[in-house]
């Protein structure tokens, strides 16, 4: 075969292949100019050979103001041993993946750069440069010491922070993700037992029902709420928090996880409950006081009358407490008044309201007692004579003074004035009334029950 027409037969392989080289060449060229990251190349001395708009971009320089500079326009004084050791790994054919470092831009800005180098050989294999791929981190950077710190805020807050997934609502609930230091002082629970699990582990017998329905109304409605709840500690300790729950929402507006603020108010709720005590209880006898009473019997008159039940009202006076008191010293005085209350209490039911409405003077509230009146009336008058009999057995109590231990005997008895009522009088009058009958028997002599009896 002629030798030109052997030529010619060859020479479109070769253009071919010249034409595929010279597009993945292009290809390539296209997609490291459209690379946000800054791609590099350098020589073997740090002397920069190529330079991309991502290089650009980050940097400042143009390709024309960068190529033919040292690498050290780019790298801290302080850092310079960086690079020297850097293309040292170079020239011995290993590759630096990911180093995170410092770098300087032109307007002498300080950029955070992940940077990962790789030898560039020749045809023979040898090393003859350094590619080098930087990727802006500043902003990952700034957003990792922005969550740190926060990490360091929440905390150092006596508030308990916590974050859960959005969903299951329902049992078992959402699983925890994240939880402040706080979480482990206040609960006493670690992080490792919490995450992964509900919320619900720190409720218990006496978390409140409808509090707990409330917050489940909330969350299946995606709502914000705030409640007053009782927790559990690890150990089985109460404690109150005020409890703040938010939805969190992603960059769509889905809602995807819930946050929650937790401030103990143990203290709080013991304060109020000390203050409702002394607003509605007798601190000496710790039975209910003259408001509370009132307020009870507020209550039963509503139901009475409603129901067409019958109830009444005690009015009971210790005899002779005053003399006995001066004799024997106000100590002795408030222990006999803690023994009436005793006394008196373990004559009625549990529904029933005892109260100390002041000095020597209690009241019993007895209601409901049923809809027919002769059987109510029985029933309280019955009650009323157990009171007499509890309240006319001796008061001893021992005592020790300088002379050694001795008792004191006391005697008592009580004066009981009964007030019938159906529903439809009013409170005040039905405490006149027993009042008035309490008289009546304290001014026949003591120590006996009078039933009020309307005046016709």
């Amino acid at each position: 075969m002629p030798r030109d027409n052997h030529k010619a037969s060859l020479s479109p392989c070769f253009l071919d292949q010249e034409a595929i080289e010279h597009v993945a060449t292009r290809q390539l060229a296209a997609i490291v100019d459209d690379s946000d990251d800054a791609i590099i190349s350098t020589d073997l001395d740090g002397v920069i050979t190529s330079w991309n708009f991502g290089a650009l971009q980050i940097f400042g320089y143009r390709a024309n103001e960068a190529i033919g500079q040292s690498m050290n326009i780019l790298i801290p004084p302080e850092s310079r041993n960086e690079e020297i050791s850097i293309l040292k790994r170079i020239k011995a054919g290993e590759r630096v993946s990911h180093f995170e470092t410092v770098r300087i831009g032109k307007d002498d800005t300080h950029i955070n750069v992940s940077v990962t180098v790789s030898p560039i050989c020749n045809s023979k294999g040898e090393v003859v440069g350094a590619s080098q791929i930087a990727r802006d981190i500043t902003q990952q950077i700034l957003d990792k010491n922005r969550l740190k710190l926060l990490e360091i805020c929440l905390n150092h807050t006596n508030d308990v922070v916590m974050v859960t997934e959005g969903e299951p609502i329902s049992f078992p609930g959402p699983r925890t993700i994240y939880v402040n230091d706080a979480f482990e002082r206040m609960t006493g629970y670690s992080r490792e037992e919490i995450i992964g699990s509900s919320p619900r582990l720190l409720q218990g017998l006496k978390s409140d029902p409808a509090t707990m329905h409330l917050v489940h109304e909330a969350l299946i409605n995606w709502k914000p709420i705030k409640v007053e709840m009782l927790n559990y500690t690890k150990s089985g300790q109460e404690f109150w928090v005020e409890l703040s729950i938010t939805p969190v929402a992603d960059e769509r507006g889905w809602f995807t996880h819930w946050v929650s603020v937790q401030r103990n108010i143990t203290e709080k709720v013991r304060l109020g409950d000390e203050l409702k005590a002394l607003a509605l209880f007798d601190p000496l006898s710790k039975l209910a006081n003259r408001r509370l009473l009132e307020d009870h019997l507020s209550q039963a008159l509503t139901v009475n009358r409603r129901n067409s039940l019958y109830g009444a009202l005690i009015y009971i006076d210790l005899d002779h407490f005053k003399s006995s008191n001066d004799q024997h010293g106000h100590e002795f005085g408030d222990l006999c008044l803690i023994e009436a209350a005793k006394r008196i209490t373990a004559c009625v039911r549990e529904m029933d309201t005892v109260s100390r409405i002041g000095g020597d003077e209690f009241a019993v509230l007895l209601s409901p007692l049923g809809k027919d009146e002769s059987a109510a009336k029985k029933d309280a008058l019955m009650v009323c004579e157990k009171i007499r009999i509890a309240l006319g057995k001796p008061f001893i109590f021992e005592r020790q003074d300088v002379s050694g231990k001795s008792s004191i005997d006391h005697q008592g008895s009580a004066s009981i004035g009964l007030s019938m009522f159906a529903g439809h009088e009013l409170s005040n009058e039905i405490i006149q009334t027993a009042d008035s009958a309490m008289y009546d028997a304290k001014h026949a002599g003591g120590n006996k029950v009078q039933l009020y009896q309307a005046q016709n």
